[in-house]
């Protein structure tokens, strides 16, 4: 008989036991406290669940490791990005819709706007068919657009038919009645426009005119300021101071009085031919002493004209020095009121003389314009000076 010792376990084999059943416990609680790539990898001691394999005889010693795997992480949550991480957006047409910015409060740019297409310009096409007016006597309609064609009729002046808009060579094609065509000349046949073509040829034609006369007008300029001032002409205003003085009344009084004119000077300012100086002068009113002599105020007027041959000698580029005489004409009216047997009469009193008359004049060029001032000597029935001034432009 066994006695009961002899079931009792051995004491190293329930040790050995023990430590492996702890050992199992404390390997399955980190495993399922440990995941992703913070999981420690399997020891020799645990296979594919972290249990250690034990041999079913329970040696520690014959404890082998069981197939290993590699284990696959638990894969993390992609971190959200933000509007600084978002990639760039690929463009084709340059424009971003919603092209992202470091400014949290800015607002996305917008689509820069697609210019309008260019509207074409509306095309006015000429009618292909227009009426033309017959302005020879008989005009000649040919079958074919040739002078040597067959005649198909003449057309009298001052009738209209129909003609194509364009001409066919040296014709225009027109059709004489229903049914019947032909081909005339084009000077034996005109356009009639219409209003609105009037309208429009008037309007190129008045523009062609001023391009024309602002062109003549530029190149006289130029021409002008190519000129030497000698070789130039001016026209302007004139002041003159005259020491008027006359024969009247049994006397020779003289009276300093003021004469409005124009003045034109230079070389063929009248005629062809050298340097002239032409002037017209007048003054408005009579002299003073008719009413010292009457007691009464008198009216009337003064008209002095000349016409000078100049010497120009030039002194520069603007400035020259011109001598000169020729004829004058003077003619004067006064209205005065004369008593006779105590009563007072008016009287037209008219004088008209000519004669010579010197000057000496000095004048100096501007950019536009040129300064004359000049000393007279007028020989008439009396002699007397006048001092003058002109303000003259080229022309």
């Amino acid at each position: 008989m066994c006695g009961f010792s002899d079931f009792r376990p051995k004491s190293s084999f329930l040790r050995s036991l023990s430590v492996a059943l702890l050992f199992c416990s404390l390997s399955a609680f980190a495993q399922s406290e440990w995941t992703g790539e913070d999981a420690p990898e399997p020891g020799p001691f645990q296979g594919d669940t972290g249990e250690a394999m034990l041999d079913p005889t329970g040696d520690l010693s014959k404890m082998q490791d069981g197939p290993r795997e590699e284990s696959k992480p638990t894969p993390k949550a992609a971190p959200a990005r933000t509007r600084q991480e978002r990639p760039p957006m690929k463009v084709d047409d340059g424009i971003a819709p919603d092209a992202w910015i470091d400014d949290e409060s800015a607002e996305p740019l917008a689509p820069a706007p697609k210019p309008a297409p260019a509207k074409k310009a509306a095309e006015t096409k000429a009618p292909s068919i227009r009426l033309g007016k017959i302005v020879n006597g008989n005009a000649l309609v040919y079958r074919s657009a040739n002078f040597d064609s067959k005649v198909v009729t003449k057309l009298e002046p001052g009738k209209s038919y129909p003609i194509s808009s364009k001409t066919v060579g040296p014709f225009y094609k027109i059709k004489v009645k229903d049914g019947v065509y032909g081909y005339i000349a084009d000077t034996d046949v005109k356009l009639i426009l219409s209003a609105k073509e009037q309208e429009a040829k008037k309007k190129e034609s008045a523009e062609k005119k001023a391009e024309k006369r602002e062109e003549r007008q530029k190149k006289a300029a130029e021409n002008r300021a190519k000129k030497p001032f000698e070789f130039q002409k001016y026209r302007g205003l004139s002041l003159t101071n005259v020491n008027f003085r006359e024969e009247t009344m049994g006397l020779r009084p003289t009276e300093t009085l003021m004469f409005y004119g124009a003045k034109f000077s230079g070389p063929d300012v009248l005629f062809e031919g050298g340097y002239v100086d032409a002037n017209i002068l007048l003054h408005f009113g009579a002299p003073k002493y008719y009413g010292d002599a009457t007691g009464k105020s008198a009216d009337g007027m003064i008209m002095l004209l000349d016409f000078l041959f100049q010497s120009a000698i030039p002194g520069s580029e603007k400035s020259m020095t011109l001598i000169g005489f020729g004829p004058m004409l003077k003619y004067s009216k006064f209205s005065v009121a004369l008593p006779v047997a105590g009563k007072e009469e008016a009287y037209e009193l008219v004088d008209m003389s000519v004669g010579v008359v010197f000057n000496a004049a000095y004048a100096y060029k501007f950019d536009s314009f040129a300064l004359r001032g000049e000393i007279k000597y007028y020989w008439e029935k009396m002699q007397y000076t006048a001092l003058g001034l002109a303000v003259q432009f080229p022309f």
